[in-house]
């Protein structure tokens, strides 16, 4: 009897767990993570650095800072890999990334290595500057 609940309570609990991690997921674009991660991987593999901007379509900052990502994504073209992640079309691989607020600017080496991240809004030539790091 003992054994038989023991078996009994560890299929509940893997079942739970199973559950858990299903919960809060908005469907197809939350599982599909690729998108943003391959890019990532892309550049990465390419020796490119990578500016990545979490934000989302609601938030004030995140909105301010898209022409700053298309002013930046011109001047570094071929050179840095400059991209946006919408935090809740890929909420867990904004969580990978340890976003906690938004908009957060992370940027990433030739290696994929993170050597800078900046929470709130960053005017051109702040971001110009973040950058510069990798491009010495």
């Amino acid at each position: 009897m003992t054994k038989t609940l023991s078996y009994a309570c560890f299929i509940a609990l893997v079942c739970s767990s199973v559950i858990m991690m299903g919960m809060g997921s908005t469907g197809k674009k939350d599982q599909v993570i690729a998108g943003p991660q391959a890019a990532v991987d892309q550049a990465r593999k390419a020796g490119m650095p990578v500016f990545l901007d979490a934000g989302s379509d609601h938030c004030i900052p995140c909105k301010q800072m898209v022409p700053v990502l298309k002013e930046l994504e011109s001047k570094y073209d071929g050179r840095v890999k400059v991209m946006f992640v919408n935090v809740e079309e890929h909420k867990s691989y904004a969580r990978g990334l340890g976003v906690v607020m938004i908009p957060t600017q992370i940027l990433f080496d030739g290696h994929g290595k993170e050597v800078g991240r900046h929470v709130g809004f960053m005017s051109l030539e702040d971001c110009e500057t973040f950058i510069s790091v990798v491009l010495k």
